[in-house]
């Protein structure tokens, strides 16, 4: 995974790495309990180093990637299939996928207060999802998919008694968290947008 990440993203590309890998009539098959079928991608060309390299499309580029994926706890295996040869299926490793959020508002006021959190991919029914804001675990009051596929899930969640400072938030869903981090600069930051300040 990118950046030593416990878990890949939506626009991250992630590298395969085993025995005998070869990117020809090969797809990587993603399966998630909640979808009701696997994702199969084509990995990027094979350079020669053994490793099979996929890339996670976005919504900057596939307008689906909301409605084709889920947050969450996948597994992934490799099917090869050569012309005149039956397909083979590799075993499978897990991987987790992290949901990417919009948080509003990011500046409050102490108290008792009010977020609003844009999830991609969207939630399906039956994820348990959970807000971390500081120290602190928050369940949704609502959870809402737009009728547009295309659009995140929205979430609502109301966060009480909250103290002056600066607060980290990351959404949970089954186990995945979202990443909190940016990775741009030389050296790992917390994202000014996944933060809320409390005055």
């Amino acid at each position: 995974l990118p950046n030593s990440q416990s878990a890949a993203r939506l626009g991250d590309d992630i590298v395969l790495d085993g025995r005998q890998l070869d990117a020809r009539d090969t797809l990587a098959r993603f399966s998630h309990a909640h979808l009701p079928a696997p994702v199969d991608l084509t990995p990027l060309a094979d350079d020669g180093s053994g490793l099979l390299r996929v890339h996670l499309a976005d919504v900057t580029e596939d307008a689906n990637a909301n409605a084709t994926w889920a947050p969450g706890v996948y597994t992934v295996a490799l099917r090869t299939q050569h012309a005149g040869s039956p397909a083979l299926l590799s075993n499978e490793l897990p991987v987790a996928l992290a949901p990417r959020i919009a948080i509003s508002p990011l500046n409050a006021g102490a108290g008792d207060i009010a977020l609003s959190v844009a999830c991609s991919p969207r939630i399906r029914d039956g994820q348990r999802v959970l807000l971390l804001f500081g120290d602190r675990i928050v369940a949704p009051d609502s959870i809402v998919n737009p009728a547009d596929p295309q659009q995140p899930t929205a979430l609502d969640f109301t966060v009480p008694g909250v103290a002056a400072g600066t607060w980290t938030v990351r959404l949970r869903v089954d186990g995945a968290d979202s990443i909190p981090v940016d990775f741009s600069g030389a050296t790992p930051v917390f994202a000014s947008d996944q933060q809320v300040i409390v005055s």
